[in-house]
């Protein structure tokens, strides 16, 4: 429910200016009534409360008795359940704004009275039958289809007339072949098409030209046809996982890309145009085929924040190089090699101004490297975090002033002559840091943009000085005796425990192999760690256990789910259930990648990994499983398997617009103690 809510905020602002004031009254009722008329059940509430509920959002089965009081619900706004609800059962709430029901619905014209819908979260059995008879009410902004029955795949000639005042449209895993025009959804800022066996992309995509976000993952796409480019407007392309081996150099005509994902394609090079994409933000093109990297090289440069941990460095990845442990004594500041003589300049006088003004030390060096400013210190500063990011702040914000204006912020007493004195050598050293900036966009197409003006200058320089305090807090404190985890690192320590487990298996019992060992191993690496099943959850079955992994500050940031498994046929439940307790019960903000460690007892080990592999590339369709967040992909990372004892697969699943990976750690403990 909030998850749609949170998409109505998002694109409050392309809502048709008729619909704003309704739609504003709604989120306003929400904010305000949220907490006292809401329920997640049925049971108990008075007749007087049934009448006066407003947002149900529910897992309990309907048998007739909450069917009765469902009726009684007759101002409801919100409905959102897991269960199966006939369509004469809902089409009475005529006040409805969102309905989301997970389990599929025999679907029937009468949806269309549902005047106010706003949001429609469906599971439909016949998913053609709906497009041809035009469900959908006219009001409606964000519509989610999901198939839920194996039928066979279809065709679309033109999404119906009623479709055009949609803004997202999320028609993934509905098994269409083909669509012949997307015309009609002129209106459409988001597009989800993922997981459908699409071949050719329409012509007519250029008619979206309100397009910002386009997902087209797991399709047989082959190339990107030169309409997509034409999508000026376009924020967010993700293509990962099709068949592209061509990339057009017309992609620099997206000057508002920010988020471009071209994994596991079959891209042998990447076009030189892609450095002119100057809002680029993220780049995925990890698994591809590359044969010349030198285009990465300088991509490395100039994008500083990735999603994905390391996954920027691309070089390393090509080389099967992993990258070098980070000394937490310094840190690369990525510059452009153009500014690093003035950013060189300009942070050494950052710590005359703070002494200057603040009567505060900060002691480190600032030395030039092939990949910008490197920032060294013993750890002695004496300025905590949130001072060091205020000062800086406080710093940039005098570039683009006149120095008349200056007001100049003294923690300590200082004389006027010591004030002018300072004032006249900001004035040099400001002066002298946009003269580089204006030579640098002089000489860089890439940096004549994001240098455009005085107030771009100033940007870029706040975008550096948060990149900074993200950082410097290691300079402030040197090395944690807990280890701030790296997604990288853990997996490879869980493999290393794993091997461990294979060594101790035969004189060993299986309950203390499992229940506790990884755990401790965990905290005898400085990781922090809290296991569930010592938290108040109820204890599980031997091996049946879940770790939380947390940051320094206590912060969660991955969980490790582990369970033990001697078959997996098609009506397995254990495997489903426990995938689906860790995605979508455990796993509450959405970490960048949780672990599976699955303790496999069968006899024929390489039997079972295939059974299993056949299991988890079929997850969507599993009853147990309830796939909000459902399955993209599932690879196994040969890369990082031991041996035949241990074997690695990559499931990657999508959450509300991002991509989450889960790391599935096979290990064979059959002849273990039991």
């Amino acid at each position: 429910m909030n998850s749609w809510i949170e998409k109505i905020e998002k694109y409050f602002d392309d809502i048709p200016l008729a619909q704003q004031p309704e739609v504003r009254d709604f989120l306003e009722e929400y904010y305000e009534k949220k907490d006292t008329h809401s329920a997640t059940s049925l049971e108990g509430l008075s007749d007087d409360e049934l009448g006066e509920l407003l947002y149900l959002d529910t897992k309990i089965r309907f048998n007739d008795d909450l069917i009765e009081k469902l009726h009684k619900c007759k101002k409801l706004k919100i409905l959102s359940s897991d269960d199966r609800l006939a369509c004469k059962h809902i089409v009475q709430f005529t006040n409805l704004r969102i309905l989301d029901l997970y389990s599929a619905i025999q679907v029937s014209k009468r949806l269309f009275l549902l005047k106010k819908l706003l949001v429609l979260d469906l599971g439909v059995w016949q998913v053609k039958r709906f497009l041809e008879e035009r469900f959908l009410p006219t009001n409606l902004l964000f519509c989610k289809i999901r198939r839920t029955n194996d039928e066979n795949g279809y065709d679309i000639l033109q999404f119906p007339s009623n479709f055009s005042n949609l803004i997202s449209l999320d028609f993934s895993y509905s098994k269409i072949n083909t669509i012949l025009s997307l015309s009609l959804l002129k209106n459409l800022v988001e597009l989800n098409l993922d997981g459908n066996p699409i071949s050719i992309i329409p012509s007519s995509i250029s008619h979206l030209n309100k397009l910002r976000q386009f997902y087209l993952v797991d399709c047989k796409i082959k190339e990107l046809p030169k309409e997509v480019f034409q999508l000026a407007n376009l924020e967010v392309l993700d293509v990962s996982g099709n068949k592209i081996s061509i990339l057009s150099e017309e992609i620099s005509d997206l000057t508002n890309l920010e988020i471009l994902d071209i994994a596991y394609n079959k891209l042998l090079n990447l076009p030189n145009t892609i450095l002119e994409l100057q809002n680029l933000k993220d780049l995925r093109v990890f698994k591809n085929p590359f044969e010349t990297p030198q285009i990465l090289k300088s991509l490395n440069l100039i994008i500083e924040e990735t999603s994905y941990e390391n996954e920027i460095f691309v070089l390393d990845i090509l080389k099967n190089q992993k990258p070098v442990a980070q000394d937490y004594n310094y840190f690369t500041l990525k510059v452009p090699k153009i500014l690093q003589t003035a950013m060189l300049q300009y942070i050494e006088f950052f710590k005359d101004y703070v002494e200057a003004t603040k009567g505060k030390d900060i002691i480190f060096d600032v030395k030039r490297d092939n990949e910008g400013l490197v920032l060294v210190t013993n750890g002695n500063i004496g300025v905590t975090l949130l001072e060091l990011g205020s000062y800086f702040q406080e710093y940039v914000a005098l570039v683009g002033q006149n120095s008349e204006d200056w007001i100049l912020n003294f923690e300590v007493p200082r004389n006027v002559m010591q004030a002018d004195i300072l004032r006249l050598k900001l004035d040099r050293q400001i002066t002298s840091l946009e003269s580089d900036l204006n030579i640098a966009r002089l000489e860089s197409k890439f940096l004549e943009t994001q240098l455009s003006d005085a107030q771009a200058q100033i940007s870029f320089l706040k975008d550096l000085s948060n990149s900074l305090s993200k950082k410097i807090d290691i300079l402030i404190n040197g090395q944690s005796t807990i280890n701030e985890p790296n997604t990288d690192q853990l997996l490879l320590d869980i493999i290393d425990q794993c091997v461990k487990m294979l060594e101790r298996k035969y004189t060993h019992s299986l309950e203390n192999l499992h229940n506790d060992v990884l755990t401790d191993f965990l905290r005898e690496k400085w990781y922090y760690v809290t296991d569930q099943t010592r938290s108040g959850r109820a204890k599980l079955d031997a091996g049946e256990i879940d770790i939380m992994i947390r940051k320094q500050n206590g912060t969660p940031y991955s969980i490790i789910e582990a369970f033990r498994l001697a078959s997996c046929g098609e009506k397995n439940k254990t495997v489903a259930q426990h995938l689906d307790k860790l995605i979508h019960d455990y796993d509450t903000a959405g970490h960048a990648r949780n672990f599976v460690v699955v303790y496999a007892e069968a006899k024929d080990f390489e039997r079972l990994w295939g059974n299993y592999t056949n299991y988890i590339n079929q997850l969507n369709g599993k009853i147990d499983f309830r796939a909000k967040y459902p399955l993209i992909s599932f690879i196994e990372n040969t890369d990082s398997s031991k041996k035949t004892s241990i074997k690695i697969g990559v499931a990657k699943h999508r959450r509300e617009g991002e991509f989450v990976e889960v790391y599935h750690v096979f290990i064979n403990m059959f002849g273990g103690l039991q």
